[in-house]
């Protein structure tokens, strides 16, 4: 049986709106706070998820989806690897606490999330791994590697925005990941 428009319509909203109450350092929204903030009854959101982790699970992977088709694009032509970079670091701080959600949130265990999360990365592991074999990046550390660490600079930027003004957050993280913290020569 097809599921109603205005049934997928509550189903996103719903997911959206939990993503939207996520903030770091504090409580986990409660099944409430999300079904009055997305103006639902809390029936109808446990029609869509019987739990909290399975509202968990479902933002997670909505989270994923929203952002793949951003980091496709950031990272789909082969140009110099900061311009691409850029794009790439400018779009997942844009999605702001999804993108904290994807980092801190996940289960590592649940061997779907596992596998969409590392499906998730592999354009960006390519990307990384083009730079590296035409010299724009270190090539003497694992592609994968960078990655989780470019990936945990975009977080620490998110959850601490406090550290950085807002206009330059994306400026800091690209030039922090490819100079690191020493002095500049």
């Amino acid at each position: 049986m097809p599921v109603r428009a205005d049934a997928k319509g509550n189903r996103a909203r719903i997911l959206d709106t939990y993503l939207e109450l996520i903030r770091p350092r504090r409580l986990e929204p409660t099944i409430s706070d999300v079904a009055a903030a997305a103006d639902v009854a809390r029936v109808t959101l446990y029609r869509h998820f019987p739990d909290k982790d399975a509202l968990r699970h479902a933002a997670f992977v909505h989270a994923l989806d929203d952002a793949d088709e951003h980091i496709r694009r950031a990272v789909a032509e082969p140009e110099p690897v900061e311009r691409g970079l850029e794009k790439l670091i400018g779009g997942l701080l844009g999605a702001g606490m999804r993108i904290h959600l994807l980092l801190n949130g996940q289960d590592y265990f649940e061997p779907e999330l596992v596998h969409r999360w590392n499906t998730w990365k592999r354009p960006i592991v390519r990307f990384v791994q083009s730079a590296q074999q035409r010299g724009e990046l270190r090539a003497d550390l694992p592609s994968g590697w960078l990655v989780e660490i470019l990936l945990a600079l975009v977080q620490a930027a998110v959850v601490s925005p406090e550290h950085l003004a807002r206009r330059d957050t994306t400026t800091a993280v690209l030039e922090t990941f490819l100079h690191g913290a020493g002095p500049r020569p």
